[in-house]
């Protein structure tokens, strides 16, 4: 259409402008019966023409939609230019939703025919309700906000509504207009019951998708609302979000599951960040999560369960640093020995990668490094990046060999001759951690080992000692020596670890693609031998497929 083009545009002069705006506004004019066009004699001029045009399927679809489409942008033009008052649209366009789902009454002379090409189309619905998002933000808007939530409603509460648009037109458009809008207890008590009956009714509805947007609306509408107390209100009962996202994580689909936890999250993090108490529902709900990080089969909820102590973290740090003295962080500090250790044993590396994350946030428990470190020691933080430094999975070596350096650089700033410079540093320096026997703490050992002999110019004869030996680590002083034997484990100096374990040279060799690893002359024997090792094991069955999965 040459008037959509000619504002699109821009840089045109006000009578051209006030041209296109009435061309663009007539399909609207002539369907909803809104008087959009003032006086304009111009365009009632074309309305016989435009007519016949919304009378034929063939165009009339295209001409409502590129319509709706420009009207956001002609509500903000200058009052010069438009012919009618901006929130006069929003009105033609909820005008309109109510003509395609047949819940109307206009009936104007001539319009029959129109309405019968309009009357459930979902191009129209998903282009009006996209138009309606964005007239949020139109002057005037406010004042409409009653009459957007009974049409919005009304869509989510029809059998006959798609489904699909209402999850992803519909729902959005709600939390659009409650984020603009300055006071939602404009919003009167019926319609707030209403919404709470639908979204009831949603959670249980038998398709998945359905459950899935439903939850993932009341995690965003908790999102942009200013207060609690107003979240909560908007469905009108204080304890109703919780509820039935507390619910939803029994579901028996697992994006619904991760979907509720993401949500919970949501709806917590304004208390989180205030330093609220916490709960004894709240209480129940971390254990009710920990208890879905062991052992839900699906790695979605594991990972929703992950991030949502990433975020509460993050949610507690932004004020002020985690406290043990405050409820909210006991609770929080508590859990987290509980969520690396499970996240540590996660076959999913994704999962497992945001596990290792967690443990950043825990830097600031404590100004004094030695007891920063000592605290990451305790809460398994060190231990969990240790695990991942070794794990199959590069994403996961990547990010927690990206951590360590973090770590090192923070912590452990000086060398090893440095560090008796400073009462603090030795302090920092007698911190340790124990290294297992078996699965990650061996290879670590043998990364040590690896290791020794390029660290031997830069740590104590004790501490190279320590490591010469990938099973075996001797020493009499812990302090300084930094590694003590305790059966099969081994007790190593975290400064001493992050320094002899060349998470340099890991880093570089982690950064460079899948494929420089897979298509090495050393990577190829490897997978030759592992395939011959594994097809001569007695237990292979003639003639089965060994496959190989090598990074």
């Amino acid at each position: 259409m040459p008037a959509a083009t000619f504002l699109q545009r821009g840089h045109h002069d006000s009578d051209h402008a006030r041209w296109a705006v009435k061309i663009l506004l007539l399909p609207l004019h002539i369907i909803t019966g809104q008087s959009l066009l003032g006086t304009s004699t111009a365009a009632v001029s074309h309305q016989f023409s435009t007519m016949e045009q919304l009378k034929s399927k063939t165009s009339c679809i295209p001409m409502i939609c590129v319509s709706l489409a420009n009207t956001p942008q002609i509500t903000l033009m200058p009052p010069d230019v438009l012919p009618c008052p901006p929130d006069l649209i929003v009105t033609a366009v909820l005008s309109l939703l109510n003509v395609c789902s047949g819940h109307t009454s206009l009936s104007h002379t001539g319009c029959n025919e129109v309405f019968r090409n309009v009357i459930g189309s979902g191009k129209v619905q998903k282009c009006a309700l996209e138009a309606l998002s964005a007239l949020s933000c139109c002057p005037g808007a406010e004042e409409k906000l009653n009459t957007v939530f009974t049409v919005l409603i009304h869509y989510l509460n029809n059998p006959d509504s798609d489904p699909t648009v209402s999850s992803t037109q519909v729902l959005p458009g709600l939390i659009k207009w409650m984020s603009v809008c300055k006071d939602l207890s404009s919003v009167t008590h019926q319609l707030r019951q209403n919404l709470a009956e639908v979204v009831k009714k949603r959670v249980c509805d038998m398709r998945w998708e359905v459950r899935d947007s439903t939850v993932e609306f009341l995690g965003r509408m908790a999102g942009v609302m200013k207060s609690a107390t107003e979240a909560c209100d908007v469905l009108g009962s204080p304890t109703c979000t919780t509820a039935l996202l507390r619910e939803a994580l029994q579901d028996p689909e697992s994006y619904v599951r991760a979907s509720s936890i993401s949500a919970l999250a949501q709806t917590q993090a304004l208390s989180w960040q205030q330093g609220a108490a916490v709960t004894q529902e709240q209480t129940e709900m971390v254990t009710q999560l920990l208890q879905i990080l062991s052992q839900d089969t699906e790695g979605f909820a594991r990972r929703a369960v992950t991030q949502y102590f990433i975020t509460w973290f993050s949610s507690s740090s932004s004020s002020s640093p985690p406290s043990l003295s405050t409820s909210s962080s006991s609770v929080l500090m508590n859990s987290v020995r509980s969520v690396l250790s499970l996240g540590s044993a996660d076959l999913d590396w994704e999962a497992y990668t945001l596990h290792t994350h967690t443990g950043t946030r825990a830097e600031e428990v404590d100004s004094n490094l030695a007891g920063a470190l000592s605290n990451l020691v305790e809460l398994g933080v060190i231990s969990a990046l240790l695990s991942g430094l070794v794990d199959c999975d590069r994403p996961v070596g990547l990010k927690a060999c990206q951590l360590l350096i973090m770590l090192r650089d923070t912590v452990c700033p000086l060398s090893c001759s440095a560090l008796d410079a400073t009462t603090a540093m030795a302090t920092v320096a007698r911190v340790s951690c124990e290294l297992p026997g078996w699965g990650w703490g061996w290879e670590i050992k043998k990364m040590l080992a690896m290791k020794a002999t390029d660290w031997a110019n830069e740590v104590s004869a004790s501490a190279e000692k320590s490591v010469s030996n990938a099973d075996e680590v001797a020493s009499e002083e812990e302090g300084e020596q930094g590694a003590r034997v305790g059966g099969d484990c081994v007790r190593v100096g975290v400064c001493e670890l992050l320094r002899g374990l060349g998470l340099d040279e890991k880093l570089g060799v982690l950064t460079q693609s899948s494929d420089h690893v897979l298509n090495s002359p050393l990577s190829l024997l490897q997978d030759i031998l592992t395939a011959n090792a594994a097809g001569a094991h007695p237990n292979t069955e003639p003639g089965q497929e060994v496959i190989v999965d090598c990074y």
